[in-house]
């Protein structure tokens, strides 16, 4: 994943140097894409650095219960099948600048995301299996909630539903969201979700008054 984070900043440069005016426009919103996975992964980072913070407070007061060792697992389960598919997409990207455009290129096209996600007008086995990952994570995370709006906003956040377009035509999500998707929108999207599932597990941790304090010593 560090080699994803720095062949994103090296992007960046490349798209701030001089460049034809009609590629302009383009370049900025791919270098906006990298800004926002940095900003992600930024996010990533510290809500696990608190989310162990928290449990390791838990842990010291013997406080460390079943239902926060199950949220963690099923937690640390999804992230990792996230992070899993990300490596599986970026493959053989590299930084090294004899490579940069063409890999510049790779990130801003849709090949990729279509092999992995679909078989012509099917979706594949990685979409199938995304696809019910996400739907027993859901499942599995909403058990320990109990109010309407994190159940709303969970729901909503993880529906693997059909989605309907402004002509009233139906189509599978993973159709909607990741084809002929530039590889990086992908790559963002994933990486969002990773983010919403941490929020989830510290919005759980902090029902827990011992890891509640954990910020007060």
């Amino acid at each position: 994943m560090k080699k994803f984070t720095i062949l994103l900043f090296t992007i960046l440069l490349i798209s701030c140097n001089g460049k034809q005016s009609n590629e302009k426009n383009y370049e900025n919103d791919f270098a906006m894409y990298g800004l926002l996975i940095n900003e992600l992964d930024f996010n990533i980072f510290y809500l696990n650095e608190q989310i162990k913070l928290e449990i390791s407070e838990l842990e010291i007061e013997n406080r460390l219960d079943n239902e926060t060792k199950e949220i963690d697992s099923t937690t640390k389960v999804y992230t990792n099948k996230i992070d899993k598919i990300i490596d599986e997409l970026y493959g053989n990207l590299t930084y090294h600048n004899g490579k940069i455009y063409d890999d510049q290129k790779l990130l801003r096209g849709y090949k990729r995301g279509n092999d992995y996600f679909f078989n012509g007008d099917t979706l594949s086995k990685n979409a199938i299996k995304y696809k019910k990952l996400t739907k027993e994570y859901g499942n599995e995370i909403l058990k320990y909630f109990d109010h309407p709006i994190y159940i709303k906003r969970i729901q909503g956040a993880l529906s693997m539903n059909d989605t309907q377009d402004g002509y009233g035509n139906r189509t599978e999500l993973i159709e909607y969201l990741f084809r002929d998707t530039p590889l990086i929108a992908i790559i963002l999207q994933l990486k969002t979700m990773k983010r919403n599932s941490l929020e989830y597990q510290q919005q759980l941790l902090r029902r827990k008054p011992v890891a509640n304090n954990a910020y007060k010593k």
